[in-house]
């Protein structure tokens, strides 16, 4: 292996990502070598070809040096880790997928000046005065949901750290992998390999006294009801859940064979991230179950199309263009 000739081309692909902004660079394997992708304000755009010879030692380099196993193409692979970029460390998610002939390797760069305080979040005030009832810190389950790439993790930091900041917690985490060190929390990585999964880690979390527990993603029945019982004992759970509006969030707890414990929760926020229409930025907006809205989901009212009024007051203060705005009015 070139060690220095792919050093050069992986700091090369990560420093350009950085100074365009990408969110992610994707190395999009073909018989020709990597084709090269960086997602730029939530749209893919290519950047170059990479030679076959020279894509397969690159490969073989970037999982060497974040320390995953060289050998191992049969079987996806993940893994955190840090770069140093104008002495700041950038934290940066690589994942492999098993294709031929090479494997697909995707880059989340999670940078940590992302993290804004919540108040920052959002724009209006129905937004700032529940991101403020969440800081009380109240037994039970709050959901942050929303699909891939949402910003739902960053959400889950932001109000972290606030609390943190706020008051002295004990709070403990479960993440696969951890995407950013957060000083003030007990972070657990989930081992898969080595028999740590998301179970086995909030067994044995529920058994250090824990304020808070955060849980990176509700995957799979036993993890929704393990969240759900420490949410009945008088913890705060913070966790993310995959769904594509927030009413549909109670339909899949059901999915995970939870129907009757659904009393403790707190809050079910689903985020959507979209293109600003001033200089192309993408900002997250927010539509909440909390309160009422909360009860009379539980209770079967429909409710109006998610979205609805948010997007309406973003159109209005010129925050998204025309098609942006019919676009989630029609959302489901």
């Amino acid at each position: 292996m070139d060690i220095q000739t792919n050093t050069f081309i992986s700091d090369a692909l990560l420093i350009q990502a950085l100074k365009a902004g990408a969110s992610d660079v994707h190395l999009s394997p073909s018989n020709d070598g990597y084709y090269v992708y960086y997602r730029l304000t939530g749209k893919l755009t290519f950047v170059q070809r990479i030679h076959i010879e020279e894509s397969q030692k690159l490969s073989n380099h970037l999982k060497y040096v974040v320390g995953m196993d060289i050998s191992e193409r049969r079987h996806s692979q993940s893994k955190a880790f840090e770069y140093k970029w104008n002495k700041t460390s950038i934290a940066m998610r690589i994942s492999t997928l098993p294709t031929a002939p090479l494997e697909s390797i995707a880059i989340r760069i999670l940078n940590s000046a992302s993290l804004q305080p919540l108040q920052t979040l959002s724009p209006f005030k129905k937004d700032k005065h529940y991101f403020k009832q969440l800081l009380h810190a109240t037994p039970g389950l709050v959901l942050i949901t929303g699909s891939t790439g949402s910003g739902k993790t960053t959400t889950i930091y932001s109000i972290i750290k606030q609390l943190i900041e706020k008051q002295r917690y004990r709070i403990i985490s479960v993440e696969d992998p951890i995407e950013h060190r957060i000083e003030g929390m007990t972070q657990v990585e989930i081992q898969t390999r080595g028999g740590l999964s998301f179970e086995h880690a909030l067994r044995a979390i529920l058994r250090h006294d824990p304020d808070i527990i955060v849980i990176g993603e509700i995957r799979d029945p036993v993890t929704a009801a393990i969240a759900v019982q420490a949410a009945n004992t008088g913890h705060v759970v913070i966790a993310s859940l995959h769904v594509t509006n927030s009413f549909s969030t109670l339909e899949r707890l059901k999915d995970l064979g939870i129907e009757s414990s659904l009393s403790c929760i707190q809050a079910i926020l689903y985020q959507k991230l979209v293109t600003q229409k001033e200089g192309g930025n993408r900002i997250a907006m927010f539509d909440w179950l909390i309160g009422k809205e909360l009860k009379d989901a539980m209770d079967g009212v429909q409710l109006q199309a998610p979205f609805l009024t948010v997007t309406k007051k973003a159109w209005a203060i010129g925050m998204i263009d025309d098609e942006t705005c019919v676009r989630l009015s029609r959302m489901r």
